[in-house]
């Protein structure tokens, strides 16, 4: 978890990509308490297991979309940062 002093130094955040798969990095709830102190309007999960990628002692982002909300699922692999998204937590679908 960051410092006080950390997320000051920081300013607003736009664009948060965030670990949420946990084992090598935190976990969803560690995640998820590091996005609400940030408060950024973009939140990209990142470092997770889904169908077909990830190794298996990694959690997948489920959990992670659970405590966040406003999810907006996206086809492919790429996003155009679109602030009129905000507030999303953008997830990729691998097609």
């Amino acid at each position: 978890m960051p410092t006080a002093e950390q997320i000051a130094a920081l300013g607003r955040v736009d664009v948060l990509m965030i670990p949420v798969g946990g084992h090598y990095t935190v976990d969803a709830a560690g995640a998820w308490e590091i996005t609400k102190a940030l408060a950024p309007k973009i939140v990209i999960p990142m470092h997770y297991r889904g169908k077909g990628f990830g190794y298996d002692v990694i959690g997948p982002v489920e959990p992670f979309l659970s405590l966040a909300g406003n999810v907006k699922k996206l086809d492919g692999m790429s996003y155009t940062v679109d602030l009129s998204d905000a507030p999303a937590t953008v997830v990729f679908e691998r097609v």
